[in-house]
């Protein structure tokens, strides 16, 4: 926990979107923005935003009575926090070994973490959010790709080199989809937005009067999860199968989580949460089947 007060510029790297924004270290929100991750499409250009914004934010914000302190960076994939070295990004190219807390902090003169980013939505609902009343709890992020945290014993689990919760590289099908991880038929495949949007548009061809088809059809509108729910909210039946499937997908995974790890709850964000009871009805149905008894309490 963060003793000194002040603010810290944030940064979320996604897949899809790059957040970024200051946040007191009381875990106020003070300001945030997002931009598109394709504006950026090599690692160069993405290292000099995050300075450029950087350096902007600490000029306009860095106050004696509220200084700003050191930056945060979440990035989705393998990070040595411990060095600050971004070992790999799954869904970002471009990025082996590199030293990224090292370059920004001495472009910007100010101390700088990094880590995985579910590793950190995982710390901030310990300190400030929903995990504050559990002891032992898993968090995932559902979006562009799968990421997972684990908390045990009110303690972040890294693993013995920093890598744990992998979640969404649990292998769910040996004859699935190439991962961007390079393996075949991760849990990412299939409920990350790609594998999601891949199984709607073969969907849609098999059905092609259906609601969902007509809206990308007609309407000629961004095919996202999001648009997926409108279909399921008009009861089409062809978005609802879809949620379902994906909850049945992501509830066999959870299912053996916890079997394994006997979590007090899971914490699920990210965009494809947004489904709601669309995606959370049929998950945690599966969940209670699928789990044993005991465990799954």
């Amino acid at each position: 926990m963060i003793a000194r007060r002040g603010s810290v510029i944030c940064f979320d790297i996604g897949g899809t979107f790059i957040k970024f924004g200051l946040i007191s270290t009381a875990g106020t929100v003070l300001f945030s923005q997002e931009l598109p991750t394709a504006s950026f499409p090599d690692r160069a250009s993405l290292i000099r935003a995050i300075v450029s914004l950087a350096r902007g934010i600490k000029a306009d914000y860095n106050k004696p009575s509220s200084p700003v302190i050191g930056i945060g960076i979440g990035l989705p994939g393998l990070i040595d926090h411990q060095r600050g070295v971004v070992h790999y990004l799954v869904n970002i190219p471009g990025w082996r070994d590199v030293p990224l807390a090292k370059i920004v902090r001495k472009k910007t003169a100010l101390p700088v973490f990094i880590d995985n980013d579910v590793n950190l939505f995982a710390l901030a609902e310990l300190y400030y959010g929903s995990a504050r009343p559990y002891t032992d709890v898993i968090c995932l992020t559902l979006g562009t790709g799968v990421g997972g945290g684990i908390i045990i014993d009110k303690t972040l689990f890294r693993g013995s080199t920093y890598s744990a919760g992998e979640i969404g590289h649990l292998q769910v099908d040996r004859c699935g989809a190439r991962c961007n991880c390079g393996n075949v038929g991760c849990l990412e495949t299939v409920i990350g937005t790609a594998g999601i949007i891949a199984q709607a548009r073969a969907a849609i061809r098999r059905s092609p009067s259906s609601l969902l088809a007509r809206l990308v059809r007609t309407e000629r509108l961004p095919f996202t999860p999001a648009l997926i729910s409108r279909a399921a909210r008009a009861n089409d039946p062809v978005a609802r199968a879809l949620w379902e499937r994906t909850a049945c997908c992501l509830g066999s995974a959870l299912a053996g989580l916890v079997n394994v790890f006997n979590p007090d709850a899971f914490i699920i964000g990210g965009g494809v949460a947004n489904a709601g009871g669309f995606l959370f009805e049929p998950l945690i149905g599966t969940v209670r089947r699928t789990a044993m008894r005991v465990p799954a309490g």
